[in-house]
């Protein structure tokens, strides 16, 4: 097995090393709801990526469509493996949150189609399991599960089914860049949840693209279980409503208890307690 890649968390992202270009060392967030590996327009500069004439269209969780031209990187370095001509947007991270602003970018599930990976949360790192390497980790109470992929030209996300409590589903992207789990706000009625009650906070703002949004935050009772793994669950989770475009997203607060491996090849996503 690999190496195991030491993770640093900033509030609830894990961010990783990466190496563009065999020469700059920086930062990025791993974040498997983002869709494309995102870098830094002041690093992509000084790096040096080569226009393409591909754009990658897509939208917000809340709805709004955002086209981004495909630009090409030499070359992406995480650990021992190295990707070359790697497909990135250029996003200008200067408005970004403080904490934010010192990373050189986003990693997506997109470099990982061939390769898969373990994000070991007790440990704080992540393994990549190369050719010849175990691709899950083994043990008596490892759940797998059906993910399924979402591809638009270069963006991948995944999802599962999860039962909510009550009995109703939903299919739920895994959002490594979300803290806690969020809901469609069309489930708060059905969860029993309502604006202005007591322990229901609402959030008002704007996003970074200008659009305004209202978010309710509750503390939702029961089990939210994965459809196909009853056994991997959350009980009473901090829940976030809001209206977008998904059912919901699923977030670290959900994930981070244990082992989670993303095989994109089989279309599959394990979970398991502990250590591999």
């Amino acid at each position: 097995m690999s190496q195991p890649i030491p993770f640093e968390r900033l509030g609830h992202l894990l961010t990783v090393p990466v190496t563009l270009a065999e020469s700059i060392q920086t930062r990025f967030i791993l974040d498997t709801g983002i869709g494309v590996n995102l870098v830094s327009r002041a690093l992509a500069e000084k790096v040096g990526t080569d226009a393409t004439s591909r754009v990658s269209k897509g939208r917000r969780m809340s709805g709004q469509e955002i086209a981004l031209p495909i630009e090409r990187l030499s070359s992406l370095r995480l650990g021992g493996h190295v990707w070359r001509d790697v497909d990135v947007s250029t996003l200008e991270m200067g408005s970004f949150h403080p904490m934010l602003r010192d990373l050189g970018g986003f990693l997506s599930l997109g470099p990982f189609e061939a390769l898969p990976f373990t994000v070991d949360y007790p440990n704080g790192c992540l393994r990549l399991h190369e050719v010849g390497d175990p691709t899950v980790p083994r043990s008596s109470s490892y759940a797998e599960v059906p993910l399924h992929l979402e591809r638009d030209g270069p963006s991948v996300t995944g999802e599962v089914e999860i039962d909510l409590p009550g009995g109703e589903s939903a299919r739920v992207e895994v959002d490594s860049g979300s803290d806690t789990l969020i809901l469609h706000e069309r489930y708060m009625s059905r969860l029993g949840v309502t604006p202005g009650a007591p322990g229901v906070r609402a959030l008002e703002g704007v996003d970074e693209t200008g659009h305004p949004y209202t978010r309710h935050f509750a503390t939702v009772p029961g089990e939210f279980r994965l459809t196909a793994a009853p056994s991997i669950r959350q009980e009473d989770p901090q829940v976030m409503f809001q209206r977008i475009i998904y059912d919901g997203l699923l977030g670290n607060d959900f994930l981070r208890r244990g082992l989670v491996t993303f095989d994109l090849r089989r279309s599959r996503i394990g979970f398991a307690p502990g250590t591999v």
